[in-house]
């Protein structure tokens, strides 16, 4: 933030004390008049609920002007829109909530001034004034001041710089501009330091012309400390221009960072960067926007201690000192320009002139604060893609390095692709969203879209926030997104409670907007405070933690296999991997054909298979024991894959000649249905088919509720029991606690003693007539008994012991 110091200069050489540069409030009590009466006073800087018109007068003493002085009147903000008359002439128009400064020097005399600031509150001429999309106010909200100054004087400065490839060092251009009515020889010296340190120095006589003029002063820095937010090191530049005895001060406090875009992340310093924080707009309960410096600095450090990064400034500019407050605290911070809600086709050319002269303006102010990394053109609106591009290249123009973008903003036709082609063809910097749902996994889709630059959600939650198992879902979900590399920053609507009269929903309570972090008057919510410090501490490039496919073993009771006997598991690896074209590779696709039919299928859970990723995958473990029976499961991608039987077909497994007397099944369940849901006890399934080397065949029947059963618990909206009496669970896995449990079976049959060529397992074809068997009564599942395959992970042999 620039920030112009109080400062006063005696001359040596004058009789008298010569003031040279001087700072006079505009603070205190104001004459309030509505149609040309008194009706109060008021004090400045505060907020004023909209009363449409008034004039604020008040008389202040200017002290006398030499020829070498000028008086100037700033305004750093006010709501609504208005025009200042000093000593009864118009000194020129002032805008919402921006700076505005006016050069009155030939407008004031020595002793008492009357100053008036005619204010339209409502019906504001630009169509940019207090809105009625939020609680609106008018007054002078912000500081008011008058300012001695030289003539000559420096009004403003900018520093450029270039950190080495190390970011050890930094080469530095501080631009100069200048303003004078006469032609005058001075000199410039400014100075660089780091607490009370002089770390650099420049110096330079110029011949200032009249009009305006810049000067530029280059120096290095070696050994720089850069600004984070976890290490917010702020250095002070002081710029003074001196000519015949009269001395010009401007000073400002800055830091030195790196932020870069590489493919779809920010980079600072160097290093992956998310954007962690909330949504704040610059109101506290009954100040409307004007706060006090302790204010602004408590919600700085609240907002820093949950351990946010960023803070999104909505949707007009904020009161200078929130920056400085930011730049201090380690918080970077975006800052737009007023325009809400607005279709750039249809919009009045004044109120979109209005808006982006209102960034213009914010960023000539703040351009040297490292806290300010974004230029947001206009919230939530529908834009065009031309004035996107003037609104960038009038930014970028003043300051390169700012980024730009739209928070929220809508496509002419409502799609997303198309709005993602408009950020492109505008050149801005970053993508934006707001995705408010209930379903985390619209998260996920809208990061699909917005892929090849950062993707920042601008808002989200809302009402979210008053639902803390939602909330939670959420917060998972964008930390994973981030722990992805998909989502580069989030921002939280909303920091803090604010009135909206007009509105009754889910959000509001007695018309005010309860989506806040904290109250209007700043209590804590701590549930939502809480799990936003979760959602902070997610890190890019953080591994994602991989979901546990770990079995689940269950208590067996007593199996059908003696501790003491021979086991000989059966390699089914070839079976499974087999990529033939009839083979478990097309049954596998079919499967999950299947499994997306079922749950499209279910109205409860139509999107559930998308959602989570539309693969199918268990538990795992390329060695399974259960009881004294040792398994070997496939491995596809080393992850576990059982074999699938579907309707109507079959799967053949070598044995080798495998002599035994049992075969154990690990498996004998069924999906996406099965019984209890589908079928009716003891009804025919399929069968395992035993082929010995002399061609003996054995059938042993696959029936429902007896040999074979469900694996999924949970259907419709019930957890059921999927018995199978001759095949008891043995592994129980949770894939999602909501949509699937799934029950792993343990089917062991007697066998002849003699060499087994191979086992064949057969499924038995659909029925021609296929009922809604998975819809009891009229609720639920529509499910229409579609491919259901049986699941086989593994087989193992048993030779009992010889008897001695």
């Amino acid at each position: 933030m620039k920030r112009r110091l109080l400062f006063f200069f005696a001359s040596l050489f004058a009789s008298q004390f010569v003031v040279a540069q001087q700072r006079i409030p505009l603070s205190g009590l104001w004459q309030r008049r509505i149609a040309g009466m008194l009706y109060d006073s008021v004090p400045v800087p505060s907020s004023y609920r909209p009363i449409g018109s008034a004039r604020l007068t008040r008389s202040v003493n200017f002290p006398a002007l030499n020829s070498h002085q000028r008086l100037f009147i700033r305004f750093e903000g006010v709501g609504g829109a208005g025009n200042l008359v000093v000593n009864g002439r118009e000194a020129g128009a002032l805008g919402p909530y921006a700076r505005y400064e006016f050069d009155v020097t030939s407008f004031v005399k020595a002793g008492e001034n009357k100053i008036e600031v005619e204010l339209t509150d409502w019906q504001v001429p630009s169509g940019l004034g207090p809105t009625a999309a939020w609680e609106a106010y008018g007054g002078i909200i912000y500081d008011a001041y008058a300012e001695v100054r030289s003539d000559p004087y420096i009004e403003n400065a900018r520093l450029s710089y270039q950190l080495s490839p190390d970011f050890k060092s930094v080469d530095c251009q501080l631009d100069v501009f200048l303003r004078s009515t006469v032609m005058a020889q001075s000199t410039i010296h400014a100075e660089l330091k780091l607490g009370e340190t002089r770390v650099g120095q420049a110096e330079q006589s110029v011949n200032a012309s009249a009009g305006e003029s810049v000067v530029s002063l280059k120096f290095k820095l070696d050994d720089v400390h850069l600004w984070s937010p976890s290490v917010p090191t702020l250095y002070s530049v002081s710029t003074n221009l001196s000519n015949s005895g009269n001395t010009n001060t401007f000073s400002f406090d800055t830091g030195f960072r790196s932020l870069t875009i590489r493919g779809n992340q920010f980079l600072l310093n160097g290093s992956p960067f998310v954007f962690k924080g909330v949504a704040r707009h610059h109101m506290w309960e009954g100040q409307g926007f004007t706060l006090t410096s302790d204010q602004i600095d408590q919600d700085m450090r609240m907002i820093k201690s949950m351990g946010a990064n960023s803070v999104r400034l909505v949707h007009y500019p904020h009161d200078p000192r929130v920056l400085a407050a930011a730049a201090r605290t380690g918080l970077f911070v975006s800052e737009e320009s007023g325009i809400s809600w607005i279709d750039f086709r249809k919009a009045p050319s004044s109120l979109l002139d209005t808006g982006i002269g209102n960034l213009e303006r914010e960023v000539k102010r703040d351009w040297n604060n490292p806290a300010l990394f974004a230029i947001l053109v206009a919230n939530e609106s529908t834009p065009s893609v031309d004035l996107m591009r003037s609104a960038r290249d009038r930014v970028q123009k003043l300051a390169p390095g700012l980024f730009v973008s739209m928070p929220g903003a809508i496509s002419p036709d409502d799609k997303p692709e198309t709005l993602k082609q408009m950020f492109d063809d505008a050149g801005f910097d970053f993508y934006t969203a707001h995705p408010y749902t209930f379903d985390p996994q619209d998260f996920v889709k809208v990061a699909a879209v917005y892929s090849t630059k950062p993707l920042i959600f601008s808002e989200w939650a809302g009402p979210v926030g008053r639902l803390p198992l939602m909330m939670d879902r959420e917060v998972q979900a964008l930390g994973k997104l981030v722990q992805e590399g998909k989502l580069a920053g989030h921002w939280f609507w909303e920091w803090a409670d604010m009135a909206e009269f007009g509105r009754e929903d889910l959000s509001m309570e007695n018309g005010i907007l309860v989506e806040g972090v904290v109250t209007q008057d700043r209590k804590v919510k701590h549930e939502v405070f809480s799990r936003l410090a979760e959602l902070y501490r997610y890190s890019p490039g953080e591994a994602v933690p991989a979901p546990s496919r770990d079995p689940e073993f269950l208590p067996t009771g007593k199996l059908d296999a003696d501790p003491d006997s021979i086991f000989s598991p059966i390699a089914i690896q070839s079976i499974v991997a087999n990529q033939s074209a009839d083979s478990q590779s097309g049954d596998w696709r079919q499967f999950e054909k299947s499994m997306s039919d079922y749950w499209i299928s279910n109205q409860m859970s139509e999107h559930y298979w998308q959602d989570s990723g539309e693969t199918f995958w268990t538990w795992d473990a390329a060695l399974a024991q259960v009881g004294p029976i040792p398994f070997t499961t496939a491995q596809i991608e080393s992850h576990t894959r059982p074999a699938v039987v579907l309707n109507g077909k079959s799967v053949e497994i070598p044995l080798d000649n495998l002599s035994c007397d049992r075969l154990h099944f690990l498996g004998n369940s069924t999906l996406p249905d099965g019984y209890p849901t589908r079928g009716e006890v003891g009804g025919p399934a399929g069968k395992y088919v035993v082929i010995y080397k002399d061609g003996e065949q054995q059938l042993i029947p696959l029936r429902w509720g007896l040999e074979l059963a469900r694996s999924n618990v949970l259907a419709v909206a019930t957890r059921t029991n999927p018995v199978a009496v001759l095949a008891p669970q043995v592994i129980r896995f949770t894939r999602n606690p909501v949509h699937e449990e799934y029950r792993t079976l343990l089917y062991s049959v007697a066998v002849k003693h003699k060499p087994i060529a191979r086992l064949r397992i057969e499924m038995d074809p659909l029925p021609e007539t296929r009922p809604l068997v998975s819809r009891p009564n009229v609720t639920g599942s529509g499910y229409a008994a579609g491919d259901t395959a049986l699941l086989l992970f593994a087989v193992t042999g048993e030779q009992k012991a010889t008897k001695k």
